[in-house]
């Protein structure tokens, strides 16, 4: 029997064909949300305390914006054909801007990235992750600036703000290996950091694997919203 040839990619292009567009979504930036909500744990889950600003796909952690009203009541996103409720995701940029109100807000856009033994998994989380980006396009004319990346696991809960932190071997893995990785918007800074951490992340939290890499763009530089950034 003749083997079949079978092609192997280099890094390069396997990274390349696992980077995804999963969708956008406009985010709300009141300054104390987040702090408000958990004032008292602040020291015990941000790495990076003195960060400006939090920004994150997890939306306990960066909630949407208002969107617009109709007739006195808000817009139901459900009757969108390129929304997606289990992750507040938009596959269609102009669809999402127009549910959203005009006014506030910072308009993100999500990239996943992963190996590909995540992607080809047999199993229901397997299936969720390939249905994601399915109904998403790239939004052409419009200049995206990286925020940094984001390590979430597959319920998109972030694994760099909404794990507390310890003093346990694990704990002092994740310190070591963000220590001076995070920037001003607790954002990891570089790609290969954030592949390293959700593999930390994966082997230690079992039941909330695939950690997975989302990268952060945004229309608005941040220095144009807030100058302190």
């Amino acid at each position: 029997m003749q083997r079949k040839n079978t092609q192997y990619l280099s890094p390069g292009e396997l990274m390349k064909k696992l980077n995804m567009l999963v969708g956008y979504d406009v985010r709300s930036l009141i300054p104390s949300y987040y702090h408000a909500l958990l004032e008292d744990q602040v020291e015990s889950h941000l790495l990076r305390p003195s960060a400006s600003l939090i920004i994150s796909c997890d939306l306990f952690v960066l909630p949407p914006a208002l969107p617009k009203m109709i007739n006195g009541s808000p817009r139901d996103p459900l009757s969108f054909a390129h929304y997606d409720p289990d992750n507040n995701l938009w596959g269609d940029f102009d669809e999402m801007r127009s549910f959203y109100d005009d006014e506030g807000g910072l308009t993100l856009e999500f990239t996943l990235i992963a190996p590909a033994s995540v992607i080809e998994r047999q199993d229901w989380i397997g299936n969720k992750l390939r249905e994601l980006g399915k109904n998403a396009s790239s939004k052409q004319g419009l200049q995206w600036h990286r925020l940094g990346f984001d390590v979430v696991d597959f319920r998109f809960q972030s694994g760099i703000v909404r794990t507390a932190l310890s003093d346990s071997p694990f704990g002092l893995s994740r310190r070591r290996l963000l220590n001076g990785m995070l920037n001003e918007v607790h954002l990891i800074g570089d790609m290969s950091t954030s592949l390293e951490y959700a593999e930390v992340m994966n082997r230690n939290i079992q039941e909330h694997e695939p950690y997975l890499v989302i990268e952060i763009r945004s229309s608005t530089p941040l220095q144009e919203l807030y100058p302190n950034v």
